[in-house]
């Protein structure tokens, strides 16, 4: 028994699969010329841009946070500074080993440019 076969004329007709690769590569620059690419391409774009800016926003804020969370000081050294001094803009150290003594996770030191002199090895963390 044999069933009845029906034939559906290619898209394009058969000389689409006659077409070398160089017009192939010719015809996929044309569409990419023409936008059709580029408008599917653009809100996808669009949407990774954004993702990123709100993973990148919420990352600086839960720092914050925990700069906040963790009694963040500032303390000031200078060369003109006394160590007796408590550490402030107006009031500085004169010694970074005085600063490193009372920094605690989450100090900021604000070293102000001069020559400072360091007695034995200091090791940064």
């Amino acid at each position: 028994m044999s069933l009845p076969v029906t034939l559906f004329p290619l898209p394009g007709g058969p000389e689409m699969l006659q077409k070398t690769f160089r017009e192939k590569v010719t015809d996929t620059l044309s569409s990419l010329q023409s936008g059709k690419t580029f408008s599917f391409l653009s809100p996808v774009i669009i949407f990774l841009v954004l993702l990123a800016t709100i993973f990148l926003v919420n990352q600086q804020i839960h720092y914050q946070q925990y700069a906040a969370a963790s009694g963040s000081i500032d303390y000031y050294v200078s060369p003109s500074g006394n160590d007796s001094n408590p550490g402030t803009q107006a009031a500085p150290f004169a010694t970074i080993e005085k600063a490193d003594s009372v920094a605690t996770p989450g100090t900021t030191l604000h070293v102000a440019p001069g020559t400072y002199t360091m007695n034995g090895t200091y090791t940064t963390h």
